[in-house]
């Protein structure tokens, strides 16, 4: 269904079925994709053999790699993106992995934004091409 010629301005709304003058568009939630990446970091063998964590998921769908590629070792390289030590082990990000990089700050804007104390924000109209 595309936008009438005539339009000026368009209603973004959640769904998969717009009305005439509408965008449809189906997200997921902040839990959602935090729950995405967190299925997907690699996990110690160690941690899975003592229950402490269950085994990484590959990809899922039709990805080619994960939404953010998080490595796990007991030493990291000497230049990551960024980097946590837990317990004997530590998570990073490749400095050179753009596409985990892009993903990773965007899913901290999400975070900031969650923790708005206000309530939601104006409808905003966008203008049709």
């Amino acid at each position: 269904m595309g936008m009438p010629v005539t339009a000026t301005d368009t209603e973004v709304v959640y769904g998969r079925t717009p009305e005439p003058g509408q965008v449809a568009m189906v997200t997921r939630s902040v839990l959602g994709v935090m729950s995405q990446i967190a299925i997907q970091i690699s996990v110690p063998a160690d941690d899975i053999t003592r229950h402490r964590t269950l085994p990484t998921v590959g990809n899922v769908g039709m990805e080619r790699r994960p939404v953010v590629v998080v490595h796990c070792g007991h030493t990291k390289p000497p230049v990551t993106f960024t980097s946590a030590r837990y317990g004997d082990n530590t998570f990073w990000i490749e400095d050179d992995d753009f596409d985990s990089k892009l993903a990773f700050t965007v899913l901290q804007v999400l975070l900031a934004l969650s923790r708005s104390s206000g309530g939601p924000g104006p409808l905003v109209s966008v203008p049709a091409h």
